[in-house]
């Protein structure tokens, strides 16, 4: 005797509520569809934004936020002035040390040769103006400059807000290694914020000869780096740049390097 709820049931009609139960089955089929459609929808539309698929097993690569294994330094905040204030004493011997992301450099400020962009340096130096900015432009074997407010010579400012004039060598066998110097803005007599210091080394082994850069006599010299210092402007020197092909960016390091804070030194 059969004891299923079939039994007595005519072949070919469905059983009791399958109408229902294909409904709901229905219903959920369309659901699911319709979130699919959805997430497919935000993949093509977020694609943009999205990284490529790690291969199978591949590890997790990570760009340091700074070079030489050092943390980002709190962001940059460099003022708009319109003038420097005259901060310079009569009879004190000035210097810096520039704390880097690679380590320190100490300058000797030339307060006597260059007095009016010595001031304009120690000045920006005591309002933070370099804390947190970035060594934009690094040359292998030529110059490292920084002092950009936004890091980028394509976007304004690009100085302090104000123009420092002179003097200028009167030739180019002084710009040698560990020389610093104010950069120019596009026109000769512009120059602000922004600072290189020269790198490059002798190609030829010359007995206690000193090979300048082969820049053009255009640049207030303003200090002298220690020879302490060579392993940190070497270490800055070597850094690896991008390969875009846009000027700007050629010479800025991948991984950036920062300038973390510049203490003024009296003696």
């Amino acid at each position: 005797m059969a004891h299923s709820s079939d039994a007595g049931r005519p072949q070919g009609v469905p059983p009791a509520g399958a109408p229902q139960r294909r409904r709901r089955a229905l219903i959920r089929a369309s659901t699911l569809a319709v979130i699919a459609a959805a997430l497919v929808g935000w993949t093509l539309f977020s694609g943009a934004e999205s990284p490529p698929p790690k291969a199978p097993g591949a590890p997790d690569v990570e760009r340091p936020a700074a070079a030489c294994g050092a943390e980002r330094p709190p962001k940059a905040r460099p003022g708009q002035y319109e003038a420097a204030e005259k901060v310079l004493d009569p009879g004190v011997d000035y210097g810096a040390e520039i704390v880097t992301s690679c380590g320190t450099i100490e300058l000797d400020l030339l307060d006597q040769e260059a007095p009016q962009a010595v001031n304009s340096f120690v000045f920006l130096a005591r309002e933070g103006f370099y804390d947190g900015l970035i060594w934009h432009r690094v040359e292998r074997n030529h110059i490292i400059q920084t002092g950009d407010p936004n890091g980028d010579a394509r976007q304004e400012p690009n100085g302090p807000g104000y123009s420092v004039y002179g003097p200028y060598p009167n030739g180019a066998k002084r710009y040698v290694y560990g020389i610093a110097a104010l950069a120019n803005q596009r026109e000769f007599d512009n120059t602000g914020s922004q600072f290189f210091i020269v790198v490059h080394k002798p190609t030829t082994p010359l007995s206690g000869a000193t090979e300048p850069a082969g820049l053009h006599a255009q640049y207030t010299i303003f200090a002298r780096a220690s020879e302490s210092s060579a392993k940190t402007l070497d270490a800055i020197a070597e850094k690896k740049t991008a390969e875009t092909g846009v000027a700007a960016e050629v010479v800025k390091p991948v991984v950036p390097v920062y300038v973390e804070s510049v203490d003024i030194v009296e003696r």
